[in-house]
């Protein structure tokens, strides 16, 4: 399996700029040879956004840009973070509810989590500290696992896409997901449990001094434990 990593400069606020990078991207890590193309968390809007969450209109362009970026894949399979929106339901704030979610397509093909039935995977653990706030912003996968009355870990599930003519699972999750020593819930565990065979996590972390480091020292002990790849 190849797997190309776009670590691409991603502008906050500025989605036409971002597909722009994203599809550019997409279109040489294809060309390459690249069976998968992961992209960052929250890629197309940029992360720390802040009110902007708040604006129907922007959320609603970039799940029309999600859909964009989804449709050019047509040579294999994008990883990517978006906001996930789901129109039927309302958030605590009164507003149709936001996920900050990870988007897998397979060659043109949305997938959908197993048992949400969404086009997209939800993020399970959403930090509250410092200069984050998701859980103002966004619904996460555990009390949306619980509002359907369901077992925890059914809110994780890894995606089963095509990779040389053979199906693949991958576990794709996003950013917090993978600090669960931080947390009751290992998401990369579950994963592995559900047959997962290779650990993508896409991620959006704003820089802090240190931190490279001890994301290393976290995700290279994560690999081991699990003797999985982990990108």
């Amino acid at each position: 399996m190849k797997i190309a990593v776009a670590q691409i400069d991603v502008i906050p606020g500025r989605p036409e700029t971002n597909l722009k990078t994203c599809l550019e991207a997409q279109r040489r890590g294809f060309n390459e040879g690249a069976d998968v193309i992961a992209f960052p968390e929250l890629c197309l809007s940029g992360y720390l956004n802040g009110d902007l969450w708040e604006e129907q209109s922007f959320v609603s362009e970039l799940v029309d840009m999600g859909a964009e970026l989804c449709a050019a894949s047509t040579a294999g399979v994008t990883c990517f973070g978006n906001v996930g929106l789901d129109a039927t339901q309302l958030g605590e704030d009164g507003r149709p509810r936001r996920f900050n979610a990870a988007w897998v397509a397979d060659r043109g093909v949305l997938m959908r989590h197993p048992v949400f039935d969404l086009p997209f995977f939800p993020k399970t653990l959403l930090p509250n500290y410092r200069e984050f706030e998701e859980t103002r912003h966004f619904f996460d996968s555990r009390r949306l696992v619980a509002q359907l009355g369901r077992d925890r870990k059914e809110c994780v599930a890894p995606v089963t896409v095509e990779i040389a003519g053979a199906p693949a699972k991958l576990g794709v999750y996003l950013c917090e997901d993978g600090w669960h020593e931080d947390y009751q819930f290992d998401v990369p565990q579950i994963l592995k449990d559900k047959g997962a065979s290779v650990l993508i996590n896409l991620s959006g972390s704003p820089f802090t001094l240190g931190k490279e480091q001890k994301r290393n020292r976290i995700f290279s002990s994560q690999a081991k434990k699990l003797e999985l790849p982990l990108v």
